[in-house]
């Protein structure tokens, strides 16, 4: 079981009549996690900060995210299409991060929800919460995290822009795995091409022993939403053996999450 322990950071002069409100261990990540995502919902928010033995139940984590909103730290959008409030991170939500993790540079929040890419970026969420949540996954690097370090750093950077995956996580082993979710199906060629600029920069971390540069992945788990979309990835990674791993969105993510029904 996951304990997150107090740590000081009083900010009542954000709070209504003088009340103080002091951020937990655990909100940090919060923060960090929507920050990274672009946004997130209450339910999941709560499945991954909140559920568990030992943890307070949906009311509680409801009353800490409205306190978190109420001091300026998120900021509730409501998508007509959803049953939920979804958050994102405000300004001053990444300045109290930027303080806590001076040692690097914390990216600019969203400013919206893009609509063209609220699904596609909904289900990484989900991926990315149940995988941490089950202690599979660790310093996950999301899309938003790596284009910003792609910006930053020196022409040595192994992935363009236009391959970047959705994220890049260490697994149990310590290896670095791309991970790339795949919500409509696309033509075979495009699929083939990503696919083989995959190869060349895995190929190319392999023959030199690996490493921990944003961008330099040994493996790739594809996530697909569709079965024909799981059908073409399967055919066309099968020739790479076990650089590749295609598994399907319906088994790694549970109904009950996915259809937002955690009480």
């Amino acid at each position: 079981m996951e304990t997150y322990e107090p740590v000081e950071s009083n900010l009542g002069k954000a709070m209504p009549r003088g009340k103080s409100f002091r951020l937990t261990t655990r909100e940090y990540e919060l923060l960090e996690f929507v920050l990274d995502q672009k946004f997130s919902g209450t339910q999941l928010l709560y499945y991954r900060f909140y559920q568990g033995e030992g943890s307070k139940g949906p009311r509680y984590a409801q009353e800490r995210l409205r306190l978190l909103e109420r001091s300026g730290l998120l900021r509730c959008v409501r998508i007509f299409t959803e049953r939920e409030n979804s958050y994102l991170v405000t300004r001053k939500g990444q300045a109290i991060l930027q303080g806590r993790y001076s040692e690097r540079r914390i990216q600019e929040p969203a400013d919206s929800i893009d609509l063209r890419t609220f699904e596609h970026d909904r289900r990484v969420s989900l991926c990315r919460a149940v995988r941490e949540k089950e202690g599979s996954v660790a310093a996950w690097r999301s899309e938003r995290r790596l284009k910003q370090e792609f910006s930053h750093r020196t022409p040595d950077y192994r992935i363009a822009r236009e391959f970047m995956p959705d994220a890049i996580f260490t697994n149990q082993k310590g290896g670095q795995v791309a991970f790339e979710l795949e919500l409509s199906p696309k033509t075979r060629e495009r699929y083939a091409k990503k696919i083989t600029r995959f190869v060349q920069v895995m190929r190319s971390s392999l023959s030199s022993g690996g490493g921990t540069a944003a961008g330099f992945f040994s493996r790739v788990l594809y996530v697909p939403c569709s079965n024909g979309v799981h059908d073409t990835l399967s055919e066309l990674t099968r020739p790479y053996g076990d650089l590749f791993r295609v598994q399907p969105f319906s088994e790694l993510v549970p109904v009950t999450l996915f259809q937002g029904g955690l009480s």
